[in-house]
């Protein structure tokens, strides 16, 4: 894909995200919310990038094994910078893991112990002593069903504000220009062949 299209396509992913935040001030310039959300979201994506760069490279052993150490102890300190995005560090990794056992990726398989060490130490910062220490401090439901039921009404009621917030038009922009320009070049390097079959028929 050439740096065009790449720019192109991480301008109108930035243009989706702040266009489609409902409180784009809490969530860039709060100091709270920066930190919590923000920092952690641009810190992943390094990471993501930065394996995709490595898995384009033939890495000797000793050297994945010293990327798998340093890529365990920056996931865990992203994890620690809000539970939320723990959780969601541990399952978007965990996914990755699952779709590269489940398909066979020959492109990532060499990849999978520095996933693993990531999500190793995403999980150890979220079982952490001091996590204990700071749930102790607030009141906790006394059953399994009201947290259940805590857990829906607070899901429903942020679902329902950040809706009324929702901002379709970005949205589409980033599927049907971003989706063009991929498969704009994917044609161009003879990978889509179904619609270079059907535009020389054409």
């Amino acid at each position: 894909m050439s740096h065009l299209a790449i720019v192109s396509i991480a301008t109108l992913i930035l243009y989706a995200l702040l266009e489609g935040t409902p409180n784009v001030f809490q969530s860039f310039y709060w100091v709270s919310g920066s930190m919590t959300y923000t920092l952690p979201m641009v810190l992943i994506t390094f990471l993501f990038a930065a394996m995709l760069q490595a898995s384009r490279l033939k890495l000797p052993l000793y050297l994945v094994g010293i990327l798998a150490i340093l890529a365990g102890l920056y996931a865990g300190v992203v994890a620690g910078f809000s539970p939320i995005f723990a959780v969601f560090e541990v399952t978007i990794i965990g996914l990755v893991l699952l779709g590269n056992f489940y398909w066979h990726s020959l492109y990532f398989r060499s990849l999978n112990l520095i996933w693993g060490m990531s999500l190793i130490g995403a999980i150890i910062m979220i079982t952490a002593p001091g996590n204990a220490f700071r749930q102790a401090l607030y009141e906790k439901p006394s059953n399994l069903f009201e947290l259940f039921i805590l857990n829906v009404q607070a899901t429903a009621s942020f679902v329902s504000i950040d809706l009324s917030y929702f901002s379709l038009v970005p949205n589409v922009v980033i599927l049907v220009v971003g989706g063009w320009l991929v498969s704009r070049e994917l044609i161009a390097h003879g990978q889509f062949a179904p619609i270079k079959r059907f535009q020389k028929n054409g």
